[in-house]
């Protein structure tokens, strides 16, 4: 592993950070852009190519790339080189080049590590001739980038939650956020998990619906539970 200074506990406070971040933006765009079509269709009877066809379907398309074109830049820069030039970067490499680990530590983070790349080598294209540059060749060709195969993203983030997890009992703090928590970065979050900004994304999704005319024009009141 390339050699990098030792990490300090501003360190994993600042990677736990940016970790978190990145977290909230994916389920953020997880649980408000991907299940919206469908709860379109089944609660307002309306068909993606007509609700693309609105003003409100054609700005929210604007925005899911927006979202989806800063995620997989996020998660990219997870990725930098630990050392580049006279630079340090806070990345995984970084962290998984200290010398605190110990050999079972070691062999957990070589698994976290395989797990994390599985998604970003599908992503690392995108990241290089698309997003940080305007490759020629990419525009030429009309080449799609990004992609990445149904599930890799939940693999991804389960495991980035388990190395920030890792990270943050080397340097425990007390007047952390964070504390000793558990970094479970799930797809759709936990029900009073405050740190996750999954179920506000679900309840923006809920108004888009429920605020959406049927076909008849009419927009129908919700009822309300006491």
């Amino acid at each position: 592993m390339a050699h990098t200074s030792p990490a300090t506990q501003r360190d994993t406070q600042a990677f736990c950070d940016l970790c978190q971040w990145v977290y909230e933006c994916w389920t953020t765009h997880s649980n408000l852009f991907e299940p919206l079509p469908a709860r379109l269709e089944e609660e307002r009877n309306v068909i993606l190519a007509d609700f693309m066809k609105t003003p409100y379907g054609s700005c929210l398309e604007r925005l899911n790339v927006m979202s989806h074109e800063y995620i997989i830049l996020q998660i990219a820069k997870l990725h930098d080189p630990p050392r580049h030039g006279g630079n340090e970067n806070l990345s995984v490499g970084f962290f998984l080049s200290q010398d605190f680990w110990t050999r079972a530590e070691e062999s957990a983070l070589r698994k976290i590590a395989a797990e994390l790349d599985r998604l970003y080598t599908q992503i690392e294209d995108a990241r290089h001739k698309i997003l940080a540059h305007n490759d020629r060749a990419v525009f030429e060709n009309d080449s799609p980038l990004g992609g990445f195969r149904e599930g890799d993203d939940k693999g991804y983030f389960r495991a980035l939650g388990q190395l920030c997890s890792m990270i943050a009992k080397k340097f425990p703090d007390t007047n952390s956020p964070y504390g000793t928590r558990t970094f479970d970065f799930t797809k759709y979050g936990m029900d009073g998990d405050s740190l996750c900004p999954s179920n506000e994304a679900k309840e923006l999704r809920r108004l888009i619906v429920d605020a959406f005319p049927t076909p008849g024009g009419q927009i129908p009141q919700r009822e309300r539970t006491p």
